[in-house]
């Protein structure tokens, strides 16, 4: 399981709003979707944004 955060940032230089994310891969298997909304807040939180998506990927192998 995957936790993938996204925010916006404006570029100091050009002006113009980016998308950056970042994806947190080393995540307990048994954490809540709630704990993960926690981390998502508490991540932004330091990086200093207030609004964010963040976004659960779960992937399974195909047969």
């Amino acid at each position: 399981m995957k936790l993938k955060i996204i925010f916006e940032v404006k570029s100091k230089i050009t002006g113009q709003i980016k998308e950056v994310y970042k994806t947190f891969s080393n995540l307990a298997e048994d954490i809540t979707d709630e704990g993960l909304k926690q981390f998502a807040i508490a991540y932004a939180g330091l990086v200093d944004k207030n609004a964010f998506e963040s976004y659960k990927i779960i992937t399974e192998q195909l047969n």
